[in-house]
């Protein structure tokens, strides 16, 4: 059998907003950040459009082999479509303790908030969701405790940035992970999905 890692944006793609993709080896799937996006000029609030959601259809057709949503950090345009998404396919959600206390806020407003388990994360710290090994490393941007994920799969390793900036002088004093991502880059990296 070949391995194979299968990528389905459902969102946010070649846009600004609803930053929303799922990864898919085998029979393992995750979901990377359900945000959502604000109506523009062409959908203004005279339409009566408040945001503007993905489509979760893929995943309500695969919901059996979801095992996880797995948040890079708080922004609406990367969290604000999770209360959607769970309340369809209620899976565990990991994140750091900053973006998951948004979140927990987000689903009690939506009576969701015992309907999924919510798992903080560290940079450096290995999860396994069946052939997909995660690996959050910092990042540095404006939302503090931002995360990227070293993914390694039978097919190779992808690095997904989420937002980020360089920057060598962040108010929380955490640096990029550069270092770490140095490391993927010596062993092989098959894809680099990159937001900024």
């Amino acid at each position: 059998m070949t391995a194979y890692l299968e990528v389905t944006p459902l969102g946010g793609l070649g846009q600004f907003g609803m930053n929303c993709s799922v990864l898919r080896c085998g029979e393992d799937m995750i979901l990377i950040d359900a945000g959502i996006s604000f109506p523009g000029r062409d959908l203004g609030t005279s339409l009566g459009v408040d945001v503007i959601v993905p489509d979760i259809t893929f995943l309500k057709e695969h919901r059996h082999k979801l095992k996880a949503i797995l948040l890079t950090h708080g922004h609406e345009d990367h969290v604000g479509g999770v209360p959607y998404v769970v309340s369809e396919i209620p899976v565990p959600i990991y994140g750091s303790s900053m973006t998951l206390g948004l979140v927990a806020q987000k689903l009690k407003e939506r009576k969701l908030d015992h309907s999924v388990e919510l798992i903080p994360i560290k940079a450096r710290e290995h999860l396994e969701f069946g052939c997909l090994k995660i690996e959050p490393l910092h990042v540095t941007h404006s939302f503090p405790n931002a995360l990227c994920f070293a993914i390694t799969s039978p097919a190779g390793n992808i690095i997904w940035t989420g937002d980020f900036r360089i920057d060598q002088t962040p108010v929380d004093r955490k640096l990029t992970d550069i270092t770490r991502l140095a490391e993927y880059g010596e062993k092989g990296v098959l894809a680099l999905f990159s937001d900024s």
